[in-house]
């Protein structure tokens, strides 16, 4: 990988220690990924099953005197089919954790704060067709309040001829430089490990480009068209120089990829893309504006990861707090 991308700590051999959450359904592609990455960076692998349907069957028996032996033996039951799985998972550093009780998110958060894990993947529960769309309830609090990347997988997710996405904002009037970098590390890296296509996409829109703003104040809508011309076409360069800056520090010639610059709202110009290139895994950054630390992901990330049929990785930026803690 080091051939075809910047020298760089971010790409996908960064992940040494990563938590695998077991759904009630669909799990099989979340696994391969899991295990895939596991082997190939010599990580550790830690299986984690959240409280669930057993749990919630087991609440309706509180009443019982007998309830705290049956927890037990519930318990213990999913805990020896979990070290069961990750005996065959063929991962040297594979070990199965069962999450307290309690909500499912903030368990699995805790674990990730608890163990420092470096990524989570887990696999979508809903379909790109379904109502709901892809990404449930669990996908999304994890999205939002893990401190680290979370890959969801789809669970129908291909394994050959894969297209990977990169969603890129080198705006420059924000300074969110070190969550572009990572995201075009990891995609490019992914987009070596999987043999597959890279999509590098970013998406402007006109009106809220840098300068125009002050065009609008002083002339109010009655912009004159040579102004504002001139005014959008510097914008336009400007944003196109930073996008060609960021691409610089990669070889990219050594991957087969495609440049996606477009004028539109991000939340409709990437999942738009994203169906029209049969994109299989979207990496973006949850890039917050004004919003406390770790109470929001951005709307446009949200947005996006609501259109979206395929995989998701999400990656913040390293001010990022969860508003979850141990």
């Amino acid at each position: 990988l080091g051939n075809c991308i910047r020298l760089s700590n971010n790409d996908m051999t960064r992940f040494k220690n990563i938590l695998l959450v077991l759904r009630e359904s669909h799990n099989r592609s979340g696994i391969e990924r899991a295990v895939a990455l596991a082997q190939k960076n010599d990580a550790k692998l830690t299986v984690i099953q959240a409280p669930g349907q057993f749990a919630r069957g087991v609440e309706l028996l509180k009443g019982m005197v007998s309830f705290g032996q049956l927890n037990a033996a519930i318990l213990e039951k999913k805990q020896e089919e979990l070290d069961t799985l990750c005996d065959s998972l063929e991962v040297k550093n594979a070990v199965g954790v069962i999450a307290s009780s309690g909500s499912p998110s903030v368990s699995i958060v805790k674990q990730v704060l608890r163990e420092e894990h470096d990524l989570v993947i887990t696999t979508a529960q809903g379909s790109s067709t379904s109502a709901g769309g892809l990404f449930r309830s669990l996908s999304l609090h994890l999205i939002r309040k893990c401190p680290c990347p979370v890959w969801v997988v789809h669970p129908e997710e291909r394994r050959t001829g894969i297209q990977v996405m990169a969603a890129v904002d080198p705006d420059p009037m924000e300074s969110h430089g070190s969550v572009n970098s990572l995201i075009m590390d990891l995609a490019v890296s992914l987009a070596v490990l999987d043999g597959a296509k890279l999509h590098v996409a970013h998406a402007y829109h006109t009106l809220v480009l840098k300068g125009y703003e002050a065009l609008l104040r002083e002339h109010g809508t009655r912009v004159p068209e040579e102004l504002h011309n001139g005014c959008v076409e510097a914008a336009v360069n400007e944003r196109r120089s930073k996008l060609d800056g960021l691409l610089e520090g990669y070889a990219l010639h050594e991957v087969v990829h495609q440049v996606h610059f477009e004028d539109g709202a991000p939340s409709f110009v990437i999942p738009a893309l994203a169906k029209r290139e049969q994109v299989d895994v979207l990496i973006l950054g949850a890039i917050t504006h004004g919003t406390p630390a770790g109470h929001c992901i951005g709307t446009t990330a949200e947005d996006i990861i609501n259109q979206i049929g395929c995989s998701v990785l999400v990656v913040k930026p390293p001010e990022f707090v969860s508003p979850i803690s141990l």
